[in-house]
């Protein structure tokens, strides 16, 4: 007899549990694929959107004065969320060759970006710099950044940071 109610208890779990993993596996999969950050595919047309916005911004806040050839970045981190962006990357010439330091800062730009309605990328927050903030500066960055950048994309340096 109670060998009987186990096997029962069994193929009711059994028959309870197939659905129910279905239903969390779609849960996750689909929770994923809507809002948790990625990584962008290094051709794909939104990173190059994103490098565009941060070429426009660098070449506003640097003002070079002649640059022998277009700016692109070597990304080193970039990652996004619905209309935000975090990106990290040093500026570089097309042909691959410094252009940090030459013609421009020598950083890595750290930086946020958000999405216009038009579909264009704008620096919205920027924390490049060349040294590691005293706690005075962190106190201000972490007054003036905005709220609405999602935490999961930031760096995890900064995200420390920002606490």
């Amino acid at each position: 007899m109670m060998q009987l109610a186990v096997h029962r208890l069994q193929a009711l779990a059994r028959s309870c549990l197939a659905p129910l993993s279905a239903v969390l596996f779609l849960a996750f999969a689909c929770a994923g694929a809507i809002g948790a950050p990625a990584p962008t595919a290094p051709d794909s047309p939104e990173r190059q959107a994103i490098c565009d916005g941060m070429r426009r911004y660098v070449l506003a806040i640097e003002r070079p004065a002649n640059l022998p050839q277009p700016i692109e970045f070597k990304v080193e981190y970039l990652k996004t969320t619905g209309d935000y962006a975090a990106f990290e990357g040093l500026a570089q010439f097309q042909d691959g060759s410094r252009a940090a330091g030459v013609v421009l800062s020598d950083v890595v730009y750290t930086t946020f970006l958000q999405r216009g309605k038009d579909g264009q990328w704008s620096v919205i927050a920027d924390l490049t710099r060349t040294d590691v903030p005293d706690a005075a500066e962190l106190r201000q960055i972490r007054k003036r950044f905005p709220k609405r950048i999602p935490t999961a994309i930031i760096p995890e340096f900064w995200r420390d940071k920002l606490r």
